[in-house]
């Protein structure tokens, strides 16, 4: 590939993240809850919320939660997902480190992304799972995987003995930082559908 090539491909890498970045900072302060019944059109989402994070997740200091609605178009006898905006980092914080709590519950809780992160995703999760199983260390953060501190280009054929596949975990992609480090243990119990990035909507 000449050096022209390479250099527009970069650019255009570059413009992608920057633009991933955008739709993925209003996001930031939010997690979704799917499992929670007794969905009415007069529910008070908020008051359930808060209740379940007590109940399942043993948190019993109040959480400070903004817009607290459901999402997606009602359909009688299902329980559509609950996104809540967390005022407060730490709460939002807290709540995670508790989401291992729902292992193996009707309940689940994850990181809302737009959904073409949310696919990219779901397409490193098995490599995440495998790399994990042969005792390397991994983080996905938010749709960039890395394997060992070096990235995991999912364009090229796998092989963890190949260096080519890898990247220095330096080169990273503009807007991703630290602070959107995802171990993926806070996704529990969670079908892939509500990690999508739908904006909600009212009843």
């Amino acid at each position: 590939m000449s050096r022209s090539m390479e250099k527009m491909r970069k650019q255009e890498k570059e413009a992608d993240a920057k633009i991933t970045d955008l739709q993925c900072r209003p996001m930031k302060a939010n997690l979704i809850f799917t499992g929670l019944e007794g969905e009415s059109r007069n529910e008070d989402t908020e008051s359930k919320l808060k209740m379940f994070i007590s109940r399942e997740l043993g948190i019993t200091t109040d959480v400070t939660v903004g817009n607290v609605p459901r999402f997606g178009r009602f359909v009688s006898g299902q329980f559509r997902p609950i996104v809540a905006r967390f005022i407060f980092q730490r709460d939002l914080q807290l709540v995670k480190s508790q989401a291992y709590k729902l292992k193996g519950s009707q309940f689940g809780i994850r990181e809302q992304f737009p959904t073409d992160v949310a696919e990219r995703r779901r397409i490193l999760y098995p490599v995440m799972r495998d790399a994990r199983n042969d005792g390397s260390r991994v983080r996905l953060v938010r749709d960039r995987l890395y394997i060992n501190g070096r990235y995991y280009d999912p364009d090229m054929s796998y092989d963890y003995e190949d260096d080519d596949v890898f990247c220095d975990a330096r080169d990273t992609v503009i807007g991703v930082n630290d602070d959107d480090d995802d171990e993926a243990t806070v996704s529990v119990g969670m079908d892939d559908e509500a990690s999508k990035g739908p904006s909600p909507s009212e009843d």
